[in-house]
């Protein structure tokens, strides 16, 4: 995410979609204290509202056509009668027939890959980027579904944190000259029913 009308170019498969949902759990006035996203009143003329989330992400998309899409893509939930908005998703995952897959691929795998060279050139002395893994065989399947839920959970509850605080960070050195920088950390879980032989792990 970045400043509406400053940075650098967005990344691909950066646009306002994600950016919206990230600055809604970002913290206040859109979340509480603790992230939790806040019902919006779709406008209003005093305080938060779904109009001022999307203004303040970007000014170059009309609210009305991220409503709709978001609501398409089953990520918020907008009730007419009261005009109100609510977040049912703290992410956005481009579906696979959705251009913006690809885009989201290219920049993860790019700049986990970019991580990686830069720590195996960096050998044998430690790498300048953190790159980590836990892997294990012999495992049942109820023994992969119970890790794959606490993965997924504390994936979460880090990449939510990091984005609360990217935010404020973002927002205190708006404008700065040294506010070129760019950050992204990943999270993956991958599962096999079939263990890695010898010498492959």
């Amino acid at each position: 995410m970045r400043a509406p009308g400053g940075g650098d170019a967005e990344p691909p498969g950066a646009g306002p979609l994600p950016r919206v949902l990230a600055r809604w759990i970002g913290g206040p006035p859109y979340a509480d204290a603790t992230g939790a996203p806040r019902g919006l009143r779709r406008v209003a003329a005093g305080g938060p509202s779904f109009e001022s989330l999307v203004a303040e992400v970007s000014r170059d998309i009309h609210p009305r056509t991220v409503l709709d899409e978001l609501v398409r893509l089953g990520l918020i939930e907008h009730e007419p009668a009261e005009d109100r908005v609510s977040l049912l998703a703290s992410a956005y995952l481009p579906r696979r027939d959705d251009a913006a897959l690809l885009g989201y691929f290219g920049a993860n795998l790019g700049d986990h890959a970019e991580a990686a060279a830069a720590n195996l050139m960096a050998a044998p002395e430690p790498g300048p980027f953190f790159e980590r893994a836990v892997h294990y065989n012999q495992l049942t399947p109820e023994a992969l579904d119970e890790l794959e839920q606490l993965a997924r959970q504390l994936h979460g509850e880090a990449l939510a944190a990091l984005n609360t605080r990217a935010l404020a960070l973002q927002q205190r050195d708006a404008g700065a000259g040294a506010a070129t920088g760019r950050f992204r950390a990943g999270a993956f879980v991958y599962r096999s029913g079939t263990e890695v032989t010898e010498g492959e792990d």
